[in-house]
């Protein structure tokens, strides 16, 4: 009898064990495709903002050229 009960319980250990693993292998999962996911989000904005960032400095840059221009030209 006490044989059966250690064969139960060892048996009931490693089925938790198993599903354990399992639970852990699918968290694993999400969180790869979380990543990957908030990763492509992030190059998505990259490259939406980037040009509208690129654009304002350029313009700011111009601003300031023509700014030196009218003061020189003051001269």
């Amino acid at each position: 009898m006490r044989v059966e009960q250690e064969q139960k319980v060892t048996e009931d250990a490693r089925r938790f064990a198993e599903q354990d693993a399992t639970a852990q292998r699918y968290a694993s999962q999400v969180l790869q495709v979380t990543f990957s996911l908030s990763n492509f989000i992030i190059a998505l904005l990259f490259h939406q903002y980037l040009p509208q960032t690129q654009a304002y400095q350029f313009n700011t840059c111009l601003d300031k050229m023509w700014c030196f221009q009218v003061i020189a030209n003051q001269f």
